[in-house]
């Protein structure tokens, strides 16, 4: 009976972790740029190498992290991930210097591998695979739930203090590290045999025979390039367009509203947005009609690039706006449309090796073009940081077009094989 009891409280606590964690993030993060620029001073490029200490900690710490999940406990691990996250915010608020910003990200971006994978997993352990799949789902809408009250409440915050939503996100992610100490059920749980464990060694491996997968398809070389180029342009746009807003802009102040109250409203209708495009394109996206996903592809890389043409030469804060928003539009088509195409002719034994392969490219390209890009806006201005940040995203048109004429002519080579 008790474990009956356990069995049916995991979901409802896997949900409240990701409407809790969706308002705590959405606190921290909705003025985080403007708090290091404002507060802390930091230079458009400085603001860039925040974002490469981040992703190089997650990197380094991924795959020593997940032996805690895989071999002593899942709730241990997100225990710890959680009571860092808050205490990497809290640090990052509460001091305004550089290099406590960027040890903060150390500490803060740790704590994210401690409970990447590891909660996703514990649910499995206490639900079974098949119980788990629609309460992803529902955490997923609960941790939408979550942003939005996240975003109204970091603003309201950040109208009295830029640190207080920081500080504020960071206590937030405390507490959901305490509450779920109390309350976490453990009862699934068996250590991973050390022949399956993620390890240095095994992703090589996996490297390996991912390399063999794209060879034997050389379209997928090029899709592996193209995201290459999507990390080169973003990282350096998701750091400097709010400071860009912010300085090159002068912000209207309608019924005497904080300008900071702008952030949460673009954030909120950039989430609607989104919303809107996953939906009709979930609709109307036929998954075997290549053709067209190829070209809603295309068609949503040129979005970006105009956008980001727009978003830098804009003369008013209304066209700036309107151009970052259609970028969180064409964002959310292009990564699903993007993996659709990467999927086509994969076998599943590789699959997910392949996926990962293509994550990491981005994350490549973010790691070699956010400083670049964060260099030209400290030397020149913010408008030419995101000017280099199209010019980074240029190639993709061509690197797509390449692509499909890779496609074609396999498809040509399989029909005259006997």
């Amino acid at each position: 009976m008790r474990s009956n009891s356990r069995r049916r409280s995991a979901p409802t606590v896997y949900v409240a972790i990701y409407l809790w964690f969706g308002a705590a993030f959405a606190a921290f993060s909705i003025v985080s740029s403007i708090y290091r620029a404002v507060e802390g001073g930091l230079s458009p490029l400085q603001l860039v190498l925040v974002g490469t200490v981040l992703e190089t900690s997650v990197f380094l710490a991924e795959v020593p992290t997940g032996i805690v999940a895989d071999v002593y406990s899942r709730r241990l691990s997100v225990v710890i991930g959680y009571l860092m996250l808050g205490a990497g915010f809290v640090l990052e608020g509460a001091f305004a210097h550089v290099e406590t910003i960027l040890i903060a990200q150390v500490v803060w971006g740790v704590g994210y591998t401690f409970t990447s994978g590891a909660q996703d997993a514990w649910l499995a352990d206490e639900v079974g695979e098949a119980e788990a799949a629609p309460v992803y789902l529902k955490a997923a809408r609960a941790a939408q739930l979550g942003t939005l009250v996240g975003v109204a409440a970091g603003v309201g915050l950040a109208t009295q203090s830029l640190a207080w939503p920081l500080v504020a996100g960071g206590l937030g992610m405390i507490a959901l590290g305490v509450f779920l100490a109390l309350v976490m059920p453990e009862t699934g749980f068996r250590p991973t045999p050390r022949e399956d464990r993620t390890t240095f060694g095994h992703m090589a491996h996996t490297f390996v025979q991912g390399t063999r997968a794209i060879r034997a398809r050389p379209a997928l070389i090029t899709l592996m390039a193209i995201g290459l180029v999507y990390g080169l342009w973003s990282e350096g746009f998701d750091r400097l367009w709010e400071v860009h807003l912010l300085r090159n802009f002068d912000v209207p102040q309608p019924f005497g509203i904080d300008q900071l109250a702008w952030f949460g409203i673009i954030s909120v209708a950039g989430m609607v947005l989104s919303m809107a495009a996953l939906s009709l394109l979930s609709r109307r996206r036929d998954k075997a009609n290549i053709p067209k996903t190829i070209r809603l592809l295309f068609l949503s890389d040129v979005g970006l690039l105009v956008s980001l043409v727009v978003l830098a030469a804009a003369g008013s804060f209304a066209i700036a706006v309107a151009a970052v928003l259609s970028l969180r539009l064409f964002r959310s088509m292009n990564g699903p449309l993007s993996m659709s195409w990467v999927n086509r002719g994969i076998d599943s034994s590789v699959r997910a090796t392949v996926l990962s392969m293509r994550s990491q490219m981005d994350s490549l390209g973010q790691l070699l073009g956010g400083p670049a890009i964060g260099l030209v806006a400290s030397a020149i201005s913010l408008r030419a940081g995101i000017g280099a940040a199209a010019v980074a995203l240029a190639p993709v048109l061509l690197l797509v077009l390449v692509a499909v004429r890779q496609e074609q002519a396999a498809e040509r080579a399989k029909r005259l094989t006997p």
